[in-house]
């Protein structure tokens, strides 16, 4: 499997042709389910700022989506199941053409239903987990980001990082977990997947995430000469960790799953050294493609209509800012993605897409 790639970067693009022309009255809902408020919002302002910037883009680019402009309204569901119940019996009395989100798997889980009642199409952001789509109520269901570990021989976002890293020839890997049940499933996907390559890491082992001072752990990588550290964990502690590998070890290449696609973790003053790379999809970024992939399947339907709709996501492929995008007629994705990401002077430049 060729794992790497060089891809183009934002810029709006769809299947189909976005042809500018005058704005109708009746305006087209969307809207943004995320959480504004609690302990992952900073995770929900990076949600919100996607789809403001994605439908900004659809009007004032290309006049709307067949000559109607987009309307975006977001809506706190601050990851709480009571207050995503609230939010999405409020977005679906008012019969928006597209939902995206939510953040976390009950909310996602809970308000599928409320949605499918009315007809209402869903593209889930980041709920990774495997049974969200497996309990989905109807096809009006999809999810852009990759599935969490799950049984069978391609099993979730581990599963590609670990494709990934085998194809390192000549390049030494440790696998690390913060030891939390996410945390040694992802790198126990990962080890998997390296072994079905006939390669083990050279280092697989565990951290204690928020311990302040990792010396140990990044001497144990530098006296094995460690090229690529993949670290399976939780936002902050995961991070914490990869800032000591950055300052200690600033050629090492760090991948990681969502816990570090916050931008807050790029913010922080020691992330901001030149040459420190990383390997994640930022939030926004997700957003962003979901409301691409939305309007390019509304311009080949023809239609806003949610059936009509959802037939063209799972018929046609969509190029968005993460790359040519495709489904499975249950939802998810065809190709999980992998994108590099190198940080040069405090901004992330895409390095590669790896499929």
């Amino acid at each position: 499997m060729n794992v790497c790639r060089c891809i183009a970067i934002f810029g709006f693009a769809a299947v189909g042709s976005l042809a500018a022309s005058n704005i109708c009255s009746a305006d087209v809902l969307i809207a943004l389910a995320a959480p504004l408020s609690g302990s992952e919002a900073a995770a929900g302002g990076q949600m919100k700022a996607g789809a403001t910037k994605a439908v900004d883009d659809l009007n004032t680019r290309y006049g709307g989506v067949l000559g109607e402009k987009i309307v975006l309204q977001v809506t706190d569901d601050a990851c709480d199941r009571k207050r995503a119940i609230a939010a999405a019996n409020q977005l679906a009395s008012q019969i928006p053409v597209l939902v995206l989100g939510h953040r976390c798997l009950l909310d996602s889980m809970t308000a599928s239903a409320i949605y499918d009642k009315e007809s209402i199409l869903q593209i889930s952001l980041d709920s990774t987990n495997v049974d969200f789509m497996q309990t989905s109520p109807t096809a009006g269901i999809f999810r852009i980001c990759a599935r969490d570990p799950a049984p069978g021989p391609t099993a979730g976002v581990g599963h590609v990082a670990g494709e990934f890293l085998a194809s390192l020839t000549g390049k030494k890997v440790a696998v690390l977990s913060d030891g939390s049940l996410y945390g040694d499933a992802l790198t126990a996907d990962v080890v998997s997947a390296m072994k079905a390559h006939s390669r083990q890491p050279d280092i697989n082992d565990k951290f204690i995430p928020g311990k302040g001072d990792y010396t140990s752990e990044v001497d144990s990588l530098k006296s094995d000469t460690i090229d690529f550290v993949y670290l399976g964990g939780r936002y902050p502690g995961l991070g914490e960790f990869a800032n000591e590998i950055h300052v200690s070890m600033p050629s090492v290449i760090i991948l990681a799953e969502d816990a570090i696609a916050s931008k807050n973790y790029w913010a922080r003053p020691e992330n901001l050294a030149e040459d420190s790379r990383l390997a994640t999809i930022p939030i926004d970024d997700l957003t962003y493609a979901a409301v691409q992939i939305w309007a390019g399947a509304v311009i080949n339907a023809s239609s806003f209509e949610r059936d009509k709709v959802v037939s063209a996501i799972n018929k046609f492929r969509f190029r968005t800012a993460l790359g040519d995008i495709t489904f499975k007629q249950q939802g998810d994705l065809n190709d999980a993605y992998y994108v590099a990401y190198q940080k040069v002077k405090s901004a992330a430049h895409r390095l590669t897409e790896c499929q």
